[in-house]
C-alpha cells in the first residue's frame, strides 16, 4: 500500500489556496499542523517542500497558534482538576481485577506469524462489513484511492498516523512496516481507520474545527474499532493466539497508564509546562515512575529525545490511558451488536464537545457506577486471563 502522490499534491495545493483566502478568518489554526503533515509526508516521497507554512502564515499567526495550543492544555488540565477522582477512582479498580491473578507480567515475548498481503487486505474489509455500508465505504475509500501507505511515518516514535483536513473530506494514513507483515501491522492500521472515519463522520460533515490537543476522547473511537478487530479475530479462530497476546499487550499498556494516572493524583504538587508535561516546583520533569529528571537539551541531530520520552505527559494519560480504559468498556457493550452499538459510537464521537464527562460516557452505554468499579470489563479480563494461562500452560 502506498499514498497516491499525485492525489495528495493535489490536496495540498486545494488546502493552501482555501487557507492564503481564508489567512485572517477564524478556525486557521486548527490546519498548522495538517499543512505540515502534507508538506512533510511529500518530501519523504521524493517532491521539494511546498513552504506552505511560511506562505501561509504570518508572524502574528504563528503567535495565535501557540496561544491555540496553550488553551488546548488549559482545557485539559480543567478536565483533570474536575474528573480526576471519578478516572483515578475507575483506574484503580481495573487494577485490582487485572492484578486477582497477575499472569501478564510473567508472559514471555511472543512472535506474531506472518501473514500474506491478500489476507492483510481481505481480513481489513471483511472486519469493517459487519459496521454496514457507510462505515466499510470510507475504509475501502481509503485502500481503493492510494490514502494509505505503509513502511515510514512521519514521528519515528510512532508505530502510525492519520493526518488530514477539514478542508477535505477525506486524509491520509501512514502506518510503520517491519520486515514482517503481521496482525499487529494490521491492528495499527485498523487504529488509525477508526481516526479517519472519525474525520468524516465529524470533522468534515459538522464543519467542526476541534483543537485536538484538547480533545480528551479523540482516541476512543479507534481504540474501540481495534479492539473490536482482535474479538473478530479470537470469534473466527483467525491466529487466534496472535490477537490474545495483542490484546494482553493492551492490557499491560493500560495497567501503565493506571499506575502513572495514580502517581500524578497523589503528587502532593505538581506543575504542568508548555508541551503537556508534568513538573515540579523547581521546573523538573516528572518521569512516569515519579522521579525528577533534567529539562533534555534539543539536539537537531536526533528525530526524538530519550529525555522527552521517559517524561510523564498529561495529555498521553488522558487521552491513550482514559482513551483505552473508555474503549475497553464500549466494546464489551458493542460485542453482541456492533452494527446497532455504531449508532451509539457515532453518537459519543460527534456530541462530545458538548456534554460533559459522566453524559459522554452515557452516551456510550456506561453508567458511572459500572466506570469507577470497571464491573464491565471483569468477566473479560478473568476470561482472558484464563486463556493466557492455557496458552502459556502455566498452572
Amino acid at each position: 500500500m502506498k499514498i497516491n502522490k499525485e492525489r495528495l499534491t493535489k490536496e495540498a495545493e486545494k488546502i493552501e489556496k482555501i487557507l492564503v483566502r481564508k489567512q485572517n478568518k477564524k478556525g486557521y489554526e486548527f490546519e498548522f499542523q495538517n499543512v505540515d503533515a502534507y508538506d512533510q509526508i511529500l518530501m519523504s516521497m521524493g517532491a521539494p517542500s511546498t513552504n506552505a507554512i511560511e506562505k501561509i502564515f504570518t508572524i502574528n499567526q504563528l503567535v495565535h497558534i501557540n496561544s491555540a495550543m496553550d488553551k488546548g492544555l488549559i482545557e485539559i488540565c480543567d478536565f483533570y482538576n474536575q474528573n480526576s477522582n471519578i478516572i483515578q477512582l475507575g483506574l484503580n479498580n481495573y487494577e485490582k481485577i487485572l492484578r486477582k491473578d497477575d499472569i501478564l507480567a510473567m508472559t514471555p515475548t511472543y512472535e506474531l506469524k506472518n501473514i500474506t498481503f491478500p489476507m492483510f487486505k481481505d481480513l481489513l474489509f471483511e472486519y469493517y462489513s459487519q459496521y454496514g455500508n457507510n462505515i466499510y465505504k470510507i475504509v475501502k475509500k481509503y485502500v481503493d484511492e492510494g490514502r494509505i501507505q505503509l513502511g515510514d511515518t512521519l514521528d519515528p516514535t510512532a508505530s502510525g498516523m492519520f493526518f488530514g483536513s477539514n478542508l477535505t473530506k477525506s486524509g491520509y494514513i501512514t502506518v510503520l512496516k517491519n520486515k514482517k507483515l503481521t496482525l499487529y501491522t494490521l491492528s495499527v492500521l485498523v487504529h488509525e481507520l477508526g481516526h479517519a472515519i472519525d474525520s468524516e463522520t465529524l470533522h468534515f460533515p459538522q464543519g467542526k474545527n476541534i483543537n485536538l490537543l484538547s480533545d480528551i476522547f479523540v482516541e476512543v473511537p479507534s481504540i474501540h474499532f481495534e479492539i473490536g478487530f482482535l474479538d473478530f479475530l479470537m470469534k473466527n479462530n483467525i491466529n487466534p493466539n496472535d490477537a490474545h497476546a495483542l490484546l494482553d499487550s493492551m492490557y499491560q499498556e493500560l495497567s501503565f497508564y493506571s499506575q502513572s494516572f495514580d502517581k500524578l493524583c497523589n503528587l502532593d504538587e505538581f506543575y504542568i509546562n508548555d508541551g503537556g508535561y508534568v513538573t515540579n516546583k523547581d521546573d523538573k520533569l516528572i518521569d512516569y515512575d515519579g522521579n525528577e529528571i533534567n529539562e533534555p537539551e534539543l539536539d537537531e541531530n536526533d528525530d526524538c529525545c530519550l529525555e522527552t520520552q521517559k517524561a510523564m505527559d498529561v495529555t498521553e494519560l488522558l487521552k491513550y490511558g482514559l482513551g483505552m480504559y473508555i474503549a475497553m468498556q464500549s466494546n464489551e457493550l458493542a460485542s453482541q451488536d456492533r452494527k446497532a452499538y455504531i449508532k451509539d459510537l457515532l453518537n459519543f464521537t460527534t456530541q462530545r464537545k458538548e456534554s460533559s464527562f459522566i453524559e459522554s460516557l452515557q452516551r456510550l452505554g456506561i453508567s458511572e457506577e459500572q466506570f469507577t468499579s470497571a464491573s464491565i470489563l471483569e468477566p473479560r479480563i478473568q476470561k482472558e486471563l484464563t486463556y493466557t494461562k492455557k496458552m502459556w500452560n502455566f498452572k
